[in-house]
């Protein structure tokens, strides 16, 4: 039977200065992951361009103390390492790999980018052309298209979902690196830091790295800005739009609601319900109506979003045109069965053991392990949740499933997106 990482394994140490180390040792691998987030997401842009927060992230990389572009990047790849950075609307997540003995290197590169990233005209200039040059592609993109749109549908202007982490062609063009410069300085900072090492390297030794990088970074010395949380009001009917884009054979479409946070009671009953709905086996019944029963979509799945604040749930799918209103009623359907006639005592029992049965697969490798400790300590599951996930599975009953169903997907209170093609269609097209 496998060793799961618990309490009496996994080494945690609270710096004074806020942040939180985590340390697992895995000898099965000659590596070491450093994995962790750090909030500073798009939700602290203020008055700032959308999308600051993302290019900030990506321009962490850039240069750092005394370190330029070249000298950063070849000492990592001279012992065969990486390290990258991502923005999301909450925080910023970054992702290391070394072999074990080079965890000091790591680390003190880590720490030096997070502490004193410079961000060179040229190098931001280059990455906010990188970035233009993506949304130019996205604009084309039926399925982020319909993405897009759904989330402006499903929340309100002040929501940080209701807008792309990425920003748009006009916000990114005004990013500079003195908003960066102004945004880091604001916004970076260890209080709500959270590192995860993995590896073959011993905890205690791989606390002490991390510490000796970290320990004197200071709290931000103006209190950082208080986002408070914006509710998501009921949609109280249909929302829907449709967005047109010339030359495409294929309609994307995005149809959902607010699902649950990671942080709600019923986050697992409304996670096996997504799975039985949109993930289990060929894509959950949506997949097995609308792909494989019926033949009209290319995919067809549901999607459960749920992090710091409530996710979407949705259900996602790219359909030939001609068959969009069959392939929404079939949709619909096995919304509508799901909510009102549940599920059966064997579709609970498969999904159950299903949801047991893939923790041993994320917890095959170090980076599995790593996002599983980050993902236990930001949600404040408790160190010995892996211990006691398979009892949360075996307690959700039908009714359980039910009940997720109808307090997140009222009836025909739902929004809907589509991007493709503009109507009307013809068979043969």
């Amino acid at each position: 039977m496998q060793e799961y990482p618990a309490s009496t394994s996994i080494r945690r140490v609270a710096l004074a200065n806020g942040a939180v180390l985590l340390a697992y040792e895995n000898p099965a691998s000659p590596s070491v992951v450093v994995a962790g987030s750090l909030a500073a997401g798009s939700q602290f842009e203020r008055d700032e361009p959308a999308g600051l927060a993302h290019i900030t992230a990506q321009g962490l990389m850039s240069a750092a103390a005394d370190h330029d572009f070249d000298a950063l990047h070849g000492r990592l790849e001279g012992i065969g390492a990486d390290l990258q950075f991502s923005a999301g609307s909450h925080t910023v997540s970054f992702f290391g790999k070394a072999l074990a003995e080079d965890l000091p290197i790591l680390a003190d590169a880590l720490a030096a980018v997070l502490r004193e990233p410079r961000f060179p005209e040229q190098e931001i200039a280059n990455l906010r052309d990188e970035v233009l040059t993506s949304l130019h592609f996205y604009a084309q993109d039926t399925s982020w298209r319909a993405e897009e749109a759904f989330n402006r549908l499903l929340y309100p202007a002040q929501h940080p979902y209701h807008r792309e982490v990425i920003g748009t062609l006009a916000s990114v063009a005004q990013i500079n690196p003195a908003h960066l410069r102004r945004f880091h300085e604001r916004v970076y900072g260890p209080a709500e830091l959270v590192i995860a090492v993995v590896g073959a390297v011993e905890t205690e030794r791989a606390i002490h790295t991390l510490r000796s990088c970290l320990d004197d970074w200071q709290p931000l010395v103006q209190e950082r800005d208080i986002v408070p949380p914006v509710p998501v009001p009921p949609l109280a009917s249909l929302r829907k739009e449709r967005i047109a884009i010339p030359g495409k054979t294929q309609t994307d479409l995005v149809l959902g609601v607010a699902g649950p946070s990671r942080f709600a009671d019923d986050y697992l009953p409304a996670s096996l319900a997504n799975s039985v709905l949109g993930q289990f086996g060929m894509m959950g019944r949506i997949g097995e109506s609308v792909r494989e029963r019926h033949g009209f979509s290319y995919y067809a799945y549901s999607r459960m979003d749920g992090g710091y604040d409530r996710g979407a749930w949705c259900v996602l799918a790219g359909v030939e045109p001609q068959w969009e209103e069959a392939s929404l009623d079939l949709i619909r359907h096995e919304i509508d069965s799901l909510r009102s006639r549940g599920i059966t005592a064997e579709d609970l029992a498969d999904n159950q053991a299903y949801f047991k049965g893939r923790l041993p697969l994320q917890l095959e490798t170090n980076d599995g392990i790593a996002a599983t400790l980050l993902t236990m300590e930001c949600f404040g599951l408790g160190l010995d949740y892996l211990l006691e996930y398979g009892g949360h599975i075996d307690r959700i009953r039908r009714d359980d499933v039910v009940a997720a169903m109808e307090k997140y997907w009222p009836e025909d209170e739902y929004a809907l997106a589509l991007a493709g093609p503009e109507p009307p269609y013809h068979e043969n097209q």
